[in-house]
């Protein structure tokens, strides 16, 4: 179905003052693709992003990489890659280390499926832990998550 023409504005009411034909036919057009579009809209309920941080020098340390999340989301998988040395890196929620996203960071570029502790309730806290550090340079994260759309 497709949205009619608007009408002329002389050509919304006849002589007595009565919606016309093509006038009535428009609206009817119009809620037609707006049902339509909020169908579509129905099905849109999530949204998956990244957000990605580099770490020119790491640190064996607790990196705080995002303080208060505004949002419920789950963390589906995280990807490594630096430019020189290695080093042992773990994703936490708040201070739990989230299933699946620990490895070992290198020139390789590696991605790990998050398994379990990835669920996070607005306010929690996204941390990286680096260990092992082994002249590590120039460490790349980019970490991959689900969200409802509001």
């Amino acid at each position: 179905m497709s949205i009619l023409p608007v009408p002329q504005i002389g050509a919304l009411n006849d002589a007595k003052g009565q919606s016309t034909t093509h006038h009535y036919k428009f609206l009817t057009s119009l809620e037609g693709e707006t049902r339509s579009h909020a169908a579509q809209l129905a099905t849109f309920q999530a949204v998956t992003d990244t957000f990605s941080v580099l770490i020119s020098a790491p640190t064996n340390k607790d990196y705080l990489v995002w303080v208060d999340v505004p949002f419920a989301m789950t963390v589906e998988a995280m990807t490594t890659i630096c430019e020189g040395g290695t080093c042992t890196l773990v994703a936490k929620k708040d201070t739990s280390a989230i299933t699946g996203l620990s490895n070992s960071v290198s020139t390789s570029e590696v991605t790990n499926a998050a398994t379990a502790g990835n669920v996070f309730a607005a306010g929690d806290d996204l941390r990286l832990t680096v260990s092992a550090n082994a002249a590590c340079a120039f460490m790349s994260v980019t970490v991959k998550f689900t969200r409802a759309v509001p």
